[in-house]
């Protein structure tokens, strides 16, 4: 019998319909995974930058261990800044453990980390580039950073040279770093720097606040590390990172390693503009901290104005300025560590 050709020709291919079937079921796939991955990501950076915290709060307390319970910055580390920056700033390009910033933690904290370059510029810059949260996606170019032409190289060039300066991810509170009971500007050199009265009218700390990890009071509900972001040194100003040496105490002016807390109302990191508060409470709308015991967790924004986290055993809350959600927790003058719910 002779073969005959079938009227059905094999199929070589989908049909259109079939292609358009594909593609669909693609697209909805794609919209119940990318969810999903996303969250993901976040958590995943959410806790790599905790872990980051963490590491550094534990190196401050070995510093803390090696040096009387010395908490790093103005009154400590950072004190002879002052000098070198007025007269030689080439001095600071000697060594590799010198702080970068009068109110710098980081460097002590980071004792142990022998890639720490020799010049300030590029150590700053290394810094805020090697211990970031990974969720940090933002930089300053050189027009936008502020006291950046001082050094060899000066940090603007070390900006333009690496596509700008990576934002800070992790802040102190600065008051750590404060003595009680004096004023902020001291009469001479060798005397400490204490709160500015502004800074006292929101919450005072206690007279006899020393800058030692054993003065903050119950290590387990003390911040010492928070996620937040630096993006203006005046409110008025353009956007602007302080890179300066010699950062002195002033109302908001912290540079690049500390800040007032979100208990004042105005916070440039934490306060109600809608880009701080996007920028500091970045992991869907909460903020890592670690305590002063070593242990850390996401605080929401509610949760984390409770003064109690911020200010010394014994700090007296004023109230003035302060934001709303603070005042919830304690009455004007009220001295602390009780906590109200």
């Amino acid at each position: 019998m002779l073969n005959t050709p079938s009227n059905k020709q094999a199929r070589t291919g989908f049909t259109l319909v079939e292609l358009l079937v594909v593609v669909a079921v693609i697209a909805l796939l794609m919209g119940l995974l990318l969810p999903a991955l996303s969250k993901a990501r976040a958590a995943g950076f959410q806790a790599k930058g905790l872990s980051t915290q963490k590491q550094l709060v534990l190196g401050l307390i070995s510093y803390g261990n090696s040096a009387d319970f010395a908490i790093p910055g103005i009154n400590t580390s950072g004190r002879r800044l002052e000098t070198i920056a007025s007269s030689d700033a080439t001095r600071l390009d000697k060594s590799g453990s010198i702080a970068t910033q009068s109110f710098d933690w980081m460097t002590a904290a980071l004792a142990e980390d022998t890639n720490l370059p020799v010049t300030r510029s590029e150590r700053l810059a290394y810094l805020l580039r090697e211990y970031s949260d990974p969720a940090q996606r933002e930089t300053f170019a050189a027009s936008l950073l502020d006291n950046g032409n001082t050094g060899t190289p000066t940090v603007n060039e070390v900006a333009d040279r690496s596509g700008g300066i990576p934002a800070p991810s992790y802040l102190m509170p600065g008051v750590w770093q404060l003595n009680g009971g004096i004023t902020a500007v001291p009469s001479d050199q060798r005397s400490p720097f204490g709160q500015t009265t502004q800074q006292k009218a929101v919450c005072e700390i206690p007279t006899g606040y020393q800058p030692r990890i054993d003065k903050v009071g119950q290590g387990a509900t003390k911040i010492a590390l928070a996620d937040g972001h630096v993006d203006t040194v005046t409110v008025d100003s353009p956007v602007r990172l302080d890179v300066g040496a010699w950062r002195p105490v002033d109302d908001q002016k912290w540079g690049a390693f500390a800040s007032e807390g979100p208990i004042r109302k105005d916070s440039l990191a934490y306060g109600e503009d809608a880009k701080n508060s996007r920028l500091s409470y970045r992991h869907n709308n909460r903020m890592n901290v670690v305590y002063w015991d070593g242990h850390g967790e996401a605080l929401a924004q509610d949760a984390s104005r409770n003064p109690n986290f911020w200010y010394p055993t014994g700090s007296s809350f004023k109230n003035s300025n302060a934001h709303s959600t603070s005042a919830s927790f304690f009455s004007s003058n009220q001295t602390f560590p009780a906590k109200i719910n």
